[in-house]
């Protein structure tokens, strides 16, 4: 072929090592393959000769890539972001994509690809432990993962399919002495409470020494064993406990209840007492996350006076009374409260809870929640004292003009939330957008003792644009005290009216320096 190519290196070795090519031979690659291209709609003179320009097409175009472009610290973070992500929300969140794969997955890609996530050891430190007479090229596979993970914080996955009483292989044994060589590097685990794997586990007692979360599953039905394994571990703060049924225990194994600062609860049918027994031993609770069925009884009544946080999840699922664990609870010093996905909305459950607690609200969320404006109004006439406000993603007709008036401290006498100092909107609703602009000139500035808002992060989405409110929109730009950090370009915010989203952020410069 005629087409130009490239000299020493060649081609394969190029794209195996990922060697870019120059200025001037990327300009010729772009020519030929062009050539290469237009050659294609001719008849070809052999059909070897049509394969051979194809792979050339390929090849080349793959040499001139842009992911090629990205430098290598760049491709680690992105491979790294969903592990992070990941870490910062062990809650209830879903594993992400990338998680899926495994590094050799993505290593697979491309030899330089190989090359990077080889030497990238977090993402060889989140291991899936799967006991069930593992193969010796599976043990050999978490071995050479523990090795490329060097000395990162481990997050250990146990998992074992086998039935109660079955006896232990001695590849389960190999496979699990491979994990406990590392029990000093134990940051996260999560197992099941079954008595002859927490009896594997017992070396790793008094060596738990970065251990910080773990998580507990009651799937198993046989009698637990007393096990010391976690009772030294000096800096456990988060537990999970999730599908704890009736047919399950409610005693868990030793743990330094003393050290817990936040408990998961998730998934536990039929069993109320495992959260007042998780709460009667964890007196520095102050963070508690909540997944709860509708086919449960009745929590014991539960009164903490250490719970500062409560996030309370919906179930995916048909969950008529998934708020109603709130009946059964007194929290006094609750100062933040989450709701997350509760797709059944009880207004009268938080008006009790709220009463009988008697707290002193500073942050309200509220996510994915089917709210209406007369009831989002009302909960806010409840919890004056909020300071940091979320609203995200709630029924189109949750935030309208009434409720922005409402908010407004320069419509109403006795605005809601007169301490507000943080603003969090984020979807499509039923207010017009100059009653949202007249909302944002107001808190942005103080009268009347009410404090000015600090930090607001808005995004609304179909919203239709008149030229005075572009103008006034405009004229945030240069507000004394605040810095523009994101507005979409100008072309873009006067075709906004036809659909596209306006995404508005402001964060006092006092806040950035910190």
């Amino acid at each position: 072929m005629e087409f130009f190519e490239v000299q020493s290196p060649s081609i394969r070795d190029r794209l195996r090592y990922n060697q870019l090519p120059s200025d001037s031979e990327r300009l010729a690659i772009q020519v030929s393959i062009h050539s290469a291209q237009a050659r294609l709609i001719e008849p070809p003179s052999s059909t070897v000769e049509a394969a051979e320009i194809k792979t050339y097409i390929a090849q080349y175009s793959s040499l001139l890539a842009p992911i090629r472009r990205l430098p290598v610290d760049i491709l680690r973070a992105i491979f790294l972001q969903p592990l992070a992500h990941e870490r910062s929300d062990r809650k209830f969140a879903q594993r992400s994509i990338i998680l899926q794969y495994k590094p050799n997955t993505l290593g697979g890609v491309c030899f330089h690809w190989r090359c990077v996530t080889c030497e990238t050891a977090p993402l060889w430190s989140h291991l899936i432990v799967v006991l069930n007479r593992p193969s010796r090229s599976t043990i050999d596979g978490l071995r050479i993962a523990l090795r490329r993970s060097r000395n990162v914080p481990l997050d250990l996955d146990f998992r074992s399919v086998r039935l109660s009483g079955m006896l232990w292989s001695t590849e389960d044994s190999d496979m699990m002495q491979e994990v406990l060589i590392h029990s000093e590097r134990w940051a996260h685990i999560s197992l099941i409470l079954d008595s002859r794997l927490l009896q594997q586990l017992s070396p790793a007692q008094n060596r738990l020494q970065n251990l910080h979360a773990l998580t507990l599953s009651g799937d198993t039905v046989d009698d637990l064993l007393p096990t010391l394994v976690f009772s030294n571990a000096p800096k456990l703060r988060l537990l999970k406990v999730t599908r704890m049924n009736r047919y399950n225990r409610t005693e868990l194994p030793p743990l330094p209840w003393h050290q817990l600062t936040e408990v998961c609860v998730d998934n536990n049918h039929d069993n109320p007492e495992l959260l007042h027994h998780v709460l009667s031993r964890g007196e520095d609770v102050h963070e508690l996350s909540l997944r709860l069925f509708s086919d449960s009884p009745p929590l014991p009544h539960i009164v903490s006076s250490s719970v500062q946080k409560i996030v309370m999840y919906g179930h995916l699922g048909i969950n008529k009374h998934e708020m109603e664990g709130l009946n059964h609870m007194t929290i006094p010093g609750l100062t933040d409260l989450r709701l997350v996905h509760c797709r059944f909305w009880n207004l009268p459950v938080i008006q009790a809870f709220a009463q009988r607690s008697s707290f002193n609200l500073q942050t309200l969320m509220l996510h994915s929640v089917p709210i209406r404006a007369r009831e989002l109004s009302l909960l806010l006439g409840l919890v004056q004292t909020v300071e940091i406000l979320h609203l995200q993603d709630l029924l189109p007709n949750a935030i309208t003009n009434e409720v922005m008036d409402a908010l407004n401290t320069n419509i109403s006498p006795t605005p809601l939330l007169p301490g507000l100092t943080a603003l969090t909107v984020s979807g499509t609703y039923l207010s017009d957008f100059g009653k949202v602009l007249a909302l944002l000139e107001s808190r942005l500035t103080s009268s009347n003792h009410i404090p000015r808002v600090a930090v607001l992060d808005i995004t609304l989405f179909n919203v239709g644009f008149s030229a005075q409110s572009l103008q006034r929109l405009h004229s945030f730009r240069v507000m004394q005290g605040f810095r523009f950090l994101s507005v979409d370009d100008a072309r873009r915010s006067m075709t906004m009216q036809f659909g596209f989203a306006p995404r508005i952020r402001w964060v006092q410069e006092l806040d950035l320096q910190d």
